[in-house]
């Protein structure tokens, strides 16, 4: 039993970077199609270096263009953002923004006419970033992730399921708008062109699926059963202290060895102490624990009447939310990758989980000590928390979402210190408590042991 301290620390962030993983399909001829179409004419020569597109000599030309073979993509894994670069032939170039559209038919480079256009979907893909001119070309990148997403299987909001990029990729059309398309024309760098640089490129950018399981990412300073540095804490030792040590400290003085005071008679003022603060359904788990001191078994003790109290505990709860908003802001930080708040001693100082909960207003960890608490025996039983872990039971994030199970170990030690009696030893049941515990008298046959407090909270959110 600990009485709940405020720890201050020096609050720091730590922002790791993540960088999503880009994948570019082949440029090579033979692994793409692409032709433009002019209007009232036949198919195009399909081996032409140029793709041409606007009005050019009173005729209005549109540009198809696909990659038959799209990279492969890690199936389950979210596609961030995919774009489409083309280059135009210097001196042709107006600058005038086009729109890019999704082909929703099949076609071919060699029958393709302005009269047999496949079909493309109603609406353009209006994010083209304009013009940027790269070593005496003009370059236009048009983001294509919508059309991309579908290719491989998926939508805007869902993994990808197709990791070939085949699920109906009828390639792109390339148009002026319908307000720029007369008057002025532009030559798109074709398929057929001697400098592959120069080409159209396709890349896609991923968020590959991460899976975790047993990842702890959160400990207190205090270990289960020792401090930071290792040492066994007072309340978990026992055999410690002489008849004259103990009367040398604060509410412990000569009466309490009269021959009244039995080992039966300690137990029961300390038992009468558990009654007095504690009612139903904790005060059974009280006495239970006493019995299990008085045994002399000091392995570790757990209870589900207890679990419960503490887990839906006013504190408890506080401390599940802030742990899950710090989560969630590490996570959206680092793209999703629970890897980045992985907790080992040596890494500590650097954790970003540990250095969000050092900050305050947060106490940092759950307390027990309400006047509800007093009365109805969490107090008795828990009161402050020796420390408490926390652990990624499982993990899964698809790039765009997160989902998972928190598991919350939180821990105490069902024994006293010389701060608990200094704190509560006018009340009897603490003295004979103590003492039963650290009386060298009895020899180390009273044992206290740690309580633990396990259980599992899920957690989700998104990260974009």
């Amino acid at each position: 039993m600990k009485t709940q301290c405020t720890k201050n620390f020096v609050r720091h962030r730590v922002y790791p970077i993540v960088i999503d993983p880009t994948v570019s399909a082949n440029t090579e001829s033979a692994n793409m199609s692409d032709t433009y179409v002019k209007d009232g004419s036949g198919a195009m020569n399909i081996y032409s270096t140029k793709l041409v597109i606007g009005t050019e000599g009173g005729k209005k030309n549109r540009a198809f263009i696909r990659h038959e073979k799209m990279p492969t993509v890690p199936k389950g894994s979210y596609i961030t953002s995919a774009k489409l670069k083309y280059f135009l032939f210097s001196g042709t170039t107006t600058t005038k923004n086009v729109d890019t559209y999704r082909v929703t038919s099949n076609w071919a480079s060699n029958t393709t006419t302005w009269a047999k256009q496949p079909s493309v979907a109603s609406s353009a893909i209006k994010t083209n970033e304009g013009y940027v001119k790269e070593s005496g070309y003009f370059a236009c990148t048009t983001y294509v992730t919508s059309a991309v997403r579908l290719w491989y299987g998926g939508s805007s909001s869902t993994v990808t399921t197709n990791t070939t990029g085949t699920n109906q990729n009828y390639g792109l059309m390339i148009r002026y708008n319908a307000s720029n398309e007369g008057g002025d024309f532009n030559y798109i760098i074709s398929s057929d062109h001697a400098d592959s640089a120069r080409r159209p490129a396709l890349s896609v950018t991923y968020a590959a699926k991460i899976t975790v399981s047993n990842l702890r990412i959160y400990q207190t300073d205090n270990l289960y059963r020792t401090e930071a540095n290792g040492t066994v804490p007072e309340d978990l030792r026992v055999n410690t202290k002489t008849k004259s040590q103990l009367t040398a400290m604060k509410w412990i003085t000569e009466a309490n060895f009269l021959a009244i005071n039995t080992v039966s008679y300690r137990r029961g003022v300390w038992e009468s102490l558990v009654k007095l603060t504690s009612t139903q359904p904790l005060q059974p788990v009280a006495l239970s624990m006493v019995d299990r001191f008085m045994s002399g078994n000091d392995s570790d003790f757990s209870n589900a009447t207890l679990t419960d109290k503490a887990k839906n505990h006013d504190s408890t709860k506080a401390y599940i939310n802030t742990v899950k908003k710090f989560l969630d802001e590490i996570l959206k930080e680092n793209n999703g990758d629970i890897n980045k708040v992985k907790y080992t001693v040596n890494t500590r100082n650097s954790n970003p989980l540990v250095s969000k909960l050092r900050g305050p207003p947060l106490t940092y960890q759950p307390v027990f000590n309400t006047d509800n608490d007093q009365k109805q025996g969490l107090q008795i039983c828990v009161n402050g928390l020796w420390g408490n872990e926390i652990i990624v039971k499982s993990y899964t994030c698809d790039g765009l979402n997160y989902s998972g199970t928190l598991t919350f170990n939180l821990y105490d030690h069902f024994g006293l210190d010389t701060d608990d009696i200094n704190a509560h030893g006018a009340k009897p049941g603490f003295v004979s408590w103590y003492i039963l515990q650290h009386y060298t008298e009895y020899k180390g046959k009273y044992r206290p042991f740690l309580t633990l407090m396990s259980f599992d909270v899920p957690f989700s959110g998104k990260i974009v």
